[in-house]
């Protein structure tokens, strides 16, 4: 646990802090790597699109908090193309900035 605390400080975070936005995929199980990206990303206040594999129930604080939840099946295209819509709707919402070399 020591080595993947350590990874997620020196890889996960700093990635994390660099993006607009967090993807998380939920499927039912409690994850430990989920549960810090989860963690990290209400920590940095990135918006959180979740994506929960279709039948798997959203625990109620999760569902509060995430700005989007998209119900998937992976192997389903029509639900790919749905979490994809959530992605543009978000981005589409998110402030604006001009990149540093202008």
């Amino acid at each position: 646990m020591d080595k993947f605390l350590k990874q997620a400080q020196r890889d996960m975070i700093p990635k994390m802090r660099n993006s607009g936005f967090v993807v998380s995929i939920i499927n039912g199980t409690v994850d430990a790597k989920i549960a810090v990206e989860l963690g990290a990303a209400i920590l940095l206040d990135k918006p959180i699109i979740v994506a929960v594999v279709r039948g798997t129930e959203v625990p109620e604080k999760l569902r509060r908090l995430a700005d989007s939840i998209v119900e998937v099946d992976p192997d389903n295209p029509a639900d790919c193309v749905e979490l994809h819509r959530a992605v543009v709707e978000l981005v589409d919402r998110l402030p604006r900035t001009k990149p540093a070399n202008q």
